[in-house]
Parts: structure tokens; C-alpha cells; sequence
């Protein structure tokens, strides 16, 4: 018989025999798939919501779901045998399904870093209309006028409370918990305290611009000094895997062994935990807080 013909048949049988054993066990863990499949919704609905992306949770979880089994099938085309066919479909199709988490959080690191970039002219303006004698819910108006997202969208955001009965230091002290920034933070607590016991405000605010500022540009520096750092730790953590899988192509026969024997296994595993080792040492060296 053709060997192609078995192979096809072999996972034919496969993944009837899967299935089987999916009907078997799917009571057993209805509950705990339902709520893991929750979370996750939950999760990604939070993600889209906070860096205020139009596609829906359940859209963007179905095509994450449909690319993972995409990679996940190619995978399984392109293994030497049955057990690294079956590996790399599962580390294709988890890589795809973590890889797009990890783009929300990318998606969110950079909403917050456009707004923190937007931050110090924010509350320049603010001091600016605070001394010509605006009120500051007038200043956060104007503000919206002014900015484009997320700026916009934020205090778009918080007047939109204010007018659906919120009080005030409720509202900022909701958006400070929302986006996790120390200066937003100081910002805040400085309205809230100045409301509550007075005080020069624009020469608080005028000071508060100044610090920002000045902590952008100190990292700044820091950033173009560790940029050589960071660069060869992502150049280090990638290099044994592309260079294995140029190898791979050079030489299947050969580099396949590794995925066909324990000690195969036992070698990707140990290059795995040095990898992710040296790589959080690597960040925690090249990352200063100021």
C-alpha cells in the first residue's frame, strides 16, 4: 500500500478516535471548559474594550480559534512522523492562540503610551485654563476640543460620567484605575485634594507638566542607552530557534531526530527554561524605573 495512503488513513483514524474520546469525556468537563471559555471571553472583551477596538469579543476569539486550527493543520503537514506532526500542530496552534493575547497587551502598552506621551500638554492646557479662570470640568472640555485619542476618548470618557450623576473625584479616580499610570495618578489626587481642602491649582498643575516632562525625557535617555541591551536579548532568545529551523531545512533526517527520542524531548525542554530565563534576566537588567 501506498505510504502516503497510510499516512492519510492513520489521521483519518486519529481524529475520529479524538472525537470519540471528545463525546466520552465532554460531561465529565463541561463545567470547567465553559468556564475557561468565560474567562477567556471576559478577558478579551476587556482587552478590546480599554484600548477601545471596534470587533467584538466573540469576532475577534472566532478568528483567533479559525487561525490557530489553521496553523495547527499546517503543522501537521509538515512534521516528519506521527508524534512531531502532532507536536508542531500543537505548538503552532498554541504559538497562534497566545501570540494573539499577547496582541491585545501590545494593543494596550501602546494606547497607554500614546497617552502618556499626550499627558504633560494635557495638564499644561488644564493649568493654562485654570489660571484665565475656567472651571476645571471647562478645562477637561476644552481638552476633548483640543487632543485627539485616546486623550479625546478618555476624558471623553469622564465627563460622560460626570453628566450621568458621577461625582467628580469618582470619575477621576475611576479613570486613574483605568489607566494604571502614575502621572494620571498624581494628576487626579491633585484635583481631588485641591477640591476639597483649595490651593493655587494652576501652579500645582504648571509644576506637575514640568515633572512629566522631565521623567519623559530622563527615559528617553534610558531607553536609547538599554537599546542595545534589549535588542541582543531578543536577538539571543530567538537565534536557537531560527537557527534549528534553518537546520531543519538543510537536513530533516537529521534535525527530526530531536522530536523522535526522550532525549530529544528532554534537550527542548531544558533549551526552553534557559531560554525563558535568560530572557526575563535580560529584562529585568535593561528595565530602570524612574
Amino acid at each position: 500500500m501506498d505510504q502516503r495512503l497510510v499516512l492519510l488513513l492513520v489521521f483519518v483514524l486519529a481524529f475520529v478516535a479524538a472525537g470519540l474520546v471528545t463525546l466520552a469525556l465532554a460531561p465529565r468537563f463541561k463545567d470547567p471548559v465553559e468556564r475557561f471559555l468565560e474567562r477567556n471571553l471576559e478577558h478579551t472583551e476587556a482587552g478590546l474594550a480599554r484600548t477601545r477596538n471596534p470587533l467584538s469579543s466573540e469576532r475577534f476569539t472566532r478568528n483567533q480559534a479559525l487561525v490557530s486550527g489553521l496553523f495547527a493543520v499546517l503543522g501537521l503537514a509538515i512534521g516528519p512522523g506521527i508524534l512531531p506532526r502532532l507536536f508542531l500542530a500543537a505548538l503552532f496552534g498554541g504559538a497562534i492562540w497566545l501570540g494573539a493575547d499577547r496582541y491585545l497587551e501590545f494593543q494596550w502598552r501602546r494606547y497607554q503610551q500614546e497617552f502618556e506621551e499626550q499627558l504633560p500638554d494635557m495638564v499644561g492646557i488644564i493649568a493654562n485654563a485654570v489660571k484665565s479662570s475656567f472651571s476645571v470640568q471647562q478645562a477637561l472640555e476644552m481638552v476633548t476640543q483640543e487632543f485627539t485619542d485616546p486623550m479625546a476618548a478618555e476624558v471623553t470618557e469622564v465627563l460622560q460620567e460626570i453628566r450621568m450623576g458621577v461625582a467628580f473625584d469618582q470619575a477621576l479616580t475611576n479613570w486613574s484605575e483605568r489607566m494604571l499610570n502614575d502621572d494620571l495618578d498624581i494628576f487626579c489626587t491633585a484635583l481631588i485634594i485641591q477640591r476639597q481642602t483649595g490651593g493655587n491649582l494652576a501652579e500645582v498643575l504648571e509644576n506637575l507638566g514640568q515633572t512629566m516632562r522631565e521623567r519623559r525625557r530622563i527615559q528617553g535617555q534610558i531607553r536609547t542607552l538599554t537599546a542595545q541591551g534589549r535588542l541582543s536579548g531578543t536577538i539571543l532568545s530567538f537565534l536557537p530557534v531560527g537557527l534549528y529551523s534553518v537546520l531543519y531545512v538543510v537536513s530533516p533526517d537529521r534535525m527530526g531526530v530531536l522530536f523522535t527520542s526522550t532525549l530529544g524531548w528532554a534537550l527542548i525542554a531544558l533549551c526552553a527554561v534557559l531560554i525563558a530565563t535568560g530572557s526575563f534576566f535580560i529584562r529585568r537588567i535593561v528595565t530602570l524605573d524612574v
